[in-house]
């Protein structure tokens, strides 16, 4: 195997990880607001290329891929407003004129177990979708009260009290989402959640956030910003599978 086939075969792997949003939970809903995924076949050879690790930037600015319809902070710090978001694979090269740029690795799988990646697995939808021309990026942060509990502590909140996956397997396949882990790489935020949708389940996603937002998990967050998006150039497989 040559030192290239290594580096891609390492880059599928990681790849394959998924994406949610919460305490960590690279696959239940909204872990800090779950997402389910990851990026894999499709983003394998162009990070690979790039000697990226699956490293995924959000930048926004005046313009990119992504019209902001709306940019509502519910809770800490606010991000400056933007009329627009680029999404990158490695987060490079930079955006001329972006305002901010949020950088998330997709990583191992914290708080699912061996049935629930099953589960998610036969459920999920890709990203990049026709139909799907809605998008919403929502960073959050958690206290830092939830990183000193032990993992199982967590593992309990997350799921076992607050529902997060089982939550979030009700809203797929409408909902494909995928979940960044930015705490580990000195990110002002501890996960970034993107979500894509038909503009026809919009009320679904509202749901999904309502019952979310509403578990013993949530009284964790402390920073969370919801920036909601309408596709404004061609669907991209930027990281578009959300396959494990």
């Amino acid at each position: 195997m040559t030192d290239r086939d290594g580096l891609a075969a390492r880059a599928m792997i990681a790849n394959r990880r998924h994406f949610m949003l919460a305490g960590g939970s690279a696959l239940a809903g909204i872990g800090a607001l779950g997402f389910s995924a990851d990026a894999a076949a499709a983003a394998a050879a162009p990070a690979a290329a790039a000697g990226g690790v699956n490293r995924i930037g959000f930048a926004g600015g005046a313009g990119g891929e992504w019209r902001v319809r709306s940019q509502t902070t519910l809770t800490g710090e606010s991000l400056p407003k933007v009329a627009g978001l680029t999404v990158q694979l490695n987060a490079v090269p930079a955006v001329p004129g972006a305002v901010w740029t949020l950088d998330g690795v997709i990583s191992n799988l914290r708080y699912t177990t061996n049935q629930e990646v099953a589960e998610l697995r036969r459920a999920q939808a890709p990203l990049a979708r026709p139909e799907a021309i809605y998008a919403s990026l929502i960073p959050i942060r958690k206290k830092q009260a939830w990183w000193d509990l032990p993992q199982d502590d967590r593992r309990a909140i997350f799921e076992e009290r607050s529902g997060h996956t089982s939550i979030g397997l009700r809203f797929l396949p409408q909902i494909a989402r995928r979940l960044h882990h930015s705490r580990d790489i000195g990110q002002p935020f501890d996960f970034l959640t993107w979500f894509e949708y038909a503009p026809q389940h919009e009320a679904l996603f509202e749901q999904l956030l309502v019952e979310l937002r509403a578990s013993e998990e949530w009284t964790y967050v402390d920073r969370e910003i919801d920036i909601r998006l309408v596709r404004s150039a061609p669907a991209q497989a930027v990281g578009a599978k959300t396959d494990l």
